[in-house]
């Protein structure tokens, strides 16, 4: 049987060349005929889709903000319970949780040296305050100052001015109050060392994520509180609306220094003062004398709520009362004097910090 052979034959000279030489002349048609089938495969994107990364990227905050304010009340009513919860299973809001966990000692003193020291600190402000605003000279200090340094007399505008006239007072009281607090807490330790009246650094972070959790029943109530005043009175309240009026001076000449020196004090200042004559002396005095801390923290959020109605707007002394309940049951179950007071700065600094985005985009006068 013959072999088959592995390669073809080669019938072609060997003396040709290896490649056309460029001069020969092209052989191939300078057009393809119309009627030949177009060999090139239809255009196809196989590139994968984007990830969904790239998505997020293009999302801004603004988007995120515009779809949370879409569902507002239903994501603070699903993260208020969720709060509930949390609280429910650490055994912080159970009936009788305050006993397990331990009390304060606030019955080491009686009732009424208590609402003598909560009376003390909270007369100290409006006290100091009235006597500074008598003084001209410190009413007219900011005036005085501007209108020197050029050598003329400066024009200022009628609204700063009247910020300047209150800050001078406003920040001596603050001064004023937080000295006769810390005077006050020091001189009422001494008879009271198991009260509460201790404070330390690990407060402060602690007091800021307390803060966090207890921010969606703080905006639910505030919430739930427009909602009811609307209903009642058919009268919406604006979006964005500012109910205080020293806040609404801050955001008009919010470039000013007096602004921020303001600012300092709400949130430093005022929290020290507010929450010493209300958590630590008026909570201390009804739980000494009726041993009921839940009677106790809703007395003085009550109180701490109706300090500021003074704008007419009950609305607005809703989410304030809830701070104070918030404020009371972690000063209850911490027993640190500083973390209310953490807690009430970051609030203070968080309404400050929402309204000055929120009217970003408005005239500021300055």
């Amino acid at each position: 049987m013959p072999e088959v052979p592995t390669t073809q034959p080669n019938n072609q000279p060997d003396n040709l060349p290896d490649r056309v030489p460029d001069g020969l002349p092209d052989s191939a048609p300078d057009t393809v005929p119309d009627s030949l089938p177009d060999a090139t495969p239809p255009a196809t994107d196989d590139r994968p889709p984007p990830p969904a990364s790239d998505a997020l990227e293009t999302t801004t905050i603004s988007d995120l903000m515009e779809v949370a304010s879409d569902h507002r009340l239903l994501l603070l009513l699903a993260a208020s319970a969720l709060v509930i919860g949390m609280l429910w299973a650490g055994d912080v809001i159970r009936p009788g949780s305050a006993a397990r966990n331990g009390l304060r000692k606030a019955d080491e003193l009686p009732p009424i040296l208590w609402l003598f020291a909560a009376s003390v600190v909270f007369a100290a402000i409006p006290v100091a305050t009235y006597f500074a605003a008598e003084e001209g000279w410190l009413q007219d200090f900011g005036q005085q100052s501007q209108a020197t340094e050029s050598g003329e007399p400066a024009q200022i505008d009628p609204g700063l001015r009247d910020l300047q006239r209150e800050s001078t007072p406003l920040l001596i009281g603050w001064t004023i109050g937080c000295t006769v607090a810390f005077g006050m807490v020091l001189l009422i330790a001494k008879g009271a060392k198991d009260a509460g009246l201790k404070a330390h650094w690990t407060d402060w972070p602690l007091g800021v994520g307390l803060f966090i959790l207890a921010l969606p029943l703080i905006l639910l109530s505030s919430d739930l509180a427009i909602m009811a005043h609307e209903a009642a009175t058919k009268n919406p309240v604006p979006d964005g609306s500012v109910e205080h009026p020293l806040l609404q001076q801050i955001l008009d000449y919010r470039d000013s220094p007096w602004a921020w020196a303001l600012i300092a004090g709400v949130v430093l200042a005022v929290p020290i003062v507010e929450e010493v004559a209300f958590r630590v002396f008026l909570q201390s005095a009804i739980i000494s004398a009726t041993k009921m801390p839940w009677l106790g923290i809703v007395v003085s959020a009550l109180a701490f709520g109706a300090l500021h109605l003074g704008n007419g707007k009950w609305y607005a002394a809703i989410p304030v009362t809830m701070l104070g309940i918030c404020c009371g049951v972690a000063y209850e179950r911490c027993k640190h004097v500083s973390v209310p007071i953490a807690m009430h700065a970051c609030f203070n600094a968080f309404n400050i910090g929402l309204a000055m985005y929120m009217t970003s985009s408005g005239d500021a006068t300055s």
